[in-house]
């Protein structure tokens, strides 16, 4: 409801398990009647991706969305959208930034170009930007949020951050 009425968003979708938040807003932009700006939220991604063959781990209490624009109404022109990558990310940084603070005194977020946010030499967040259809844009957002290193596939462990684990508070 916040979203809603405190935002420009004018739709929402709730999914409690999703494949992929991007793939369902790309399949958006083929359905008629589709209010735009749109949230595709996901309590739980299986397919979650990244740039090229990349996958995104979505654990217990991460947030995954994506955000779903007509181009022509917010005035973005096709040659300046690679640019919403990074200007997502800086975003995302300065979101998280505060929240991390002081948590370990040589440890800072910040920006991995182009769209991931990490902290230390850890991924924290990852921004998936994509045009499925003329005048579309695909905004997608996972961050690790309130979910625990110790239920990340192995192989990651040693390569990501949590907001949990590094504030030990909920966010």
């Amino acid at each position: 409801d916040r979203l809603l009425s405190e935002t420009l968003v004018v739709s929402v979708e709730h999914h409690e398990v999703l494949g992929s938040t991007n793939d369902r807003a790309k399949a958006l932009t083929h359905e008629e009647g589709v209010e735009l700006p749109a949230v595709i939220l996901s309590d739980r991604q299986t397919a979650g991706r990244g740039r090229g063959a990349n996958r995104w781990w979505t654990g217990p209490g991460s947030l995954a969305f994506t955000l779903l624009v007509d181009t022509t109404s917010w005035r973005i022109p096709r040659e300046r959208i690679p640019i919403v990558a990074l200007v997502a990310g800086i975003a995302m940084v300065e979101a998280v930034e505060p929240r991390v603070e002081g948590c370990r005194l040589e440890t800072r977020a910040g920006l991995h170009w182009p769209n991931d946010v990490y902290f230390g030499a850890r991924k924290l967040a990852g921004i998936l930007v994509e045009v499925p259809i003329k005048n579309r844009l695909v905004v997608g957002v996972g961050i690790n949020t309130n979910c625990r290193l110790a239920d990340a596939p192995n192989g990651l462990r040693d390569r990501v951050a949590t907001l949990l684990d590094v504030t030990g508070e909920v966010q």
